[in-house]
């Protein structure tokens, strides 16, 4: 799929012993107008409103969600954001789905690369992502960058955009219900800004704990997503709600081709369920000839909220005949990743209905 995806730490400063904060690279509040933003799009427009998180404005994209015509809110950059370190903004929508928020380098040479939060409907969220969580867009339509890595003194332009344009048109091959969105629809953003203070550009293996308040999954279905406290994981966890249907699967899905995994042997995970389940947990890899291969793993997750604790290793997964290219290798290279996915597919293995939740805990590479 083509798309074009702060606590501020305080520092001592000064002989007199005061503590200070370095300025953000880029901050937006809108009070004073658009400060550069503008939308593209077939009937979209970005101007200023009064519904705010915090002031008395904020910038509000109104736009029309079709088949195969992004719309975006963008911000063309003129000056370097060499050191940054962190993107913060409140976000609110009008429906609940997933938001990219991309961030473009100069071409040629350079890419584009994608950051999703998960937005619920009509709640200003913080959406707080480091440099880290920006994933290269790496399909056959997407610009090549030539080092691999996102260079911010590199970065042209910023993009934050409603992805509900790509399930207008999607044919996954799968019995999933996918929410019907069309028509016109409205994104708000405000404080928005560019930081040169965050964590450490290197996340190691984690592939997501959580923590950072900012949900980076998309439905595979009508889902409800949330991060939880206290969920029966013994851990902070993402809950996922839904309704089971008969005969159809629900699932959800993250980028992970942004960490690294190279030298990891498997994943660790915790997960429970409200009902008890089969979840297809699904890899997937980009072949030598730039194809995607899918690597599955089933877990039976036992009902009644029963945390299982699951340590994998990269060579338990299988490839899925069904789907795999020529070039594909039997077994997950880690070093090719680019997807993680967990599919309940018990509706389509006991034709079995009704509401569930299921929680998904840490999850990290282990050597």
């Amino acid at each position: 799929m083509a798309i074009f995806f702060v606590p501020l730490i305080l520092l001592l400063g000064g002989a007199c012993g005061c503590l200070a904060q370095k300025p953000p690279l880029i901050r937006h509040d809108f009070e004073t107008g658009e400060q550069g933003w503008v939308g593209m799009g077939v009937n979209t427009k970005a101007q200023t409103s009064q519904d705010a998180h915090g002031g008395k404005a904020s910038l509000v994209l109104n736009y029309q969600i079709a088949a195969k015509q992004p719309a975006m809110a963008v911000r063309p950059v003129s000056t370097s954001l060499a050191g940054m370190k962190r993107i913060r903004f409140w976000l609110k929508t009008d429906h609940a789905t997933p938001v990219a928020v991309v961030m473009s380098e100069t071409k040629p040479g350079g890419g584009d690369y994608t950051a999703i939060a998960w937005s619920p409907k009509n709640a200003w969220r913080l959406v707080d992502l480091a440099i880290s969580d920006f994933a290269l867009n790496d399909g056959p339509n997407d610009a090549k960058d030539e080092d691999g890595k996102l260079d911010p003194d590199k970065v042209q332009g910023l993009a934050v955009m409603d992805l509900s344009v790509f399930f207008a048109s999607a044919e996954l091959g799968m019995p999933v219900q996918l929410p019907k969105v069309t028509g016109e629809h409205t994104l708000w953003i405000d404080d928005f800004e560019v930081t040169a203070e965050g964590p450490p550009e290197d996340r190691g293996a984690r592939v997501d704990t959580f923590e950072s308040g900012t949900l980076q999954w998309m439905p595979i279905g009508v889902a409800s997503l949330q991060i939880v406290d206290g969920a029966p994981t013994e851990t902070r966890a993402m809950a996922v709600s839904y309704r089971r249907a008969a005969g159809q699967v629900l699932g959800f899905l993250r980028r992970i081709n942004n960490i690294d995994l190279a030298t990891s042997m498997g994943i660790t995970v915790v997960a429970a369920s409200e009902q008890n389940a089969t979840v297809i947990m699904t890899l997937e890899c980009r072949t030598p000839k730039g194809k995607q291969a899918r690597y599955n793993y089933n877990l039976e997750l036992a009902g009644n909220r029963e945390p299982l604790h699951k340590r994998i290793r990269f060579l338990d997964f299988e490839l899925d005949g069904n789907s795999a290219p020529p070039d594909a290798p039997s077994r997950v290279d880690p070093a090719f990743l680019r997807t993680l996915s967990f599919l309940d597919a018990q509706g389509m293995l006991s034709q079995s209905a009704g509401p569930n939740t299921i929680w998904i805990g840490p999850i990290v590479g282990y050597k």
